[in-house]
């Protein structure tokens, strides 16, 4: 009786590893999730930056992005507790980098594709329509209430008075 309780333990085991590596072999070659290369996502990493755009591929160290954006937020001068939102394309950055993305795959929290109703994939399209440094983004995408849409006017610094003397 000890034996056959055996042998069945033995069984489980070989039963229960082998399931293990199949299912391991299975999503290193892809059977992990399905990435449409020509949809629009959006990647929230751990300290909460969202980027916008097509992911190319997911692998084990990372994930990489192509054309992506990302929402600026800037306070309005008169009122801290309100702000703008502008949509800004990586690629217009000062630095100049490149179309490609690569984030870490462990500050990567989730990632979502975007419907084709996406306020962002709307502000996306105009962006790619009329390039420029930064659409801004309706008040209806601001995760924050208070946002105010569209920015304010810039403001020219006041005059700075000529020391007395001079």
């Amino acid at each position: 009786m000890a034996r056959k309780r055996h042998y069945i333990m033995i069984i489980a085991f070989v039963l229960g590893v082998m399931s293990v590596v199949s299912l391991s072999a299975c999503y290193r070659r892809g059977g992990g999730p399905k990435i449409d290369p020509k949809a629009y996502y959006s990647v929230l990493l751990t300290n909460n930056t969202t980027f916008f755009g097509h992911i190319k591929a997911v692998g084990r160290r990372g994930l990489v992005m192509s054309d992506v954006y990302y929402l600026r937020r800037t306070p309005l001068l008169d009122d801290a507790t309100k702000f703008n939102l502008t949509l800004v394309a990586r690629r217009t950055e000062a630095h100049g980098p490149a179309d490609e993305l690569v984030l870490n795959r462990r500050s990567v929290f989730m990632y979502e594709k975007l419907r084709d109703d996406s306020k962002i994939l709307e502000l996306i399209k105009l962006a790619q329509s009329a390039p420029a440094t930064g659409v801004p983004a309706p008040a209806a995408v601001a995760p924050t209430p208070g946002a105010a849409v569209p920015a304010p006017a810039p403001v020219a610094p006041p005059p700075v008075p000529a020391p007395a003397g001079q």
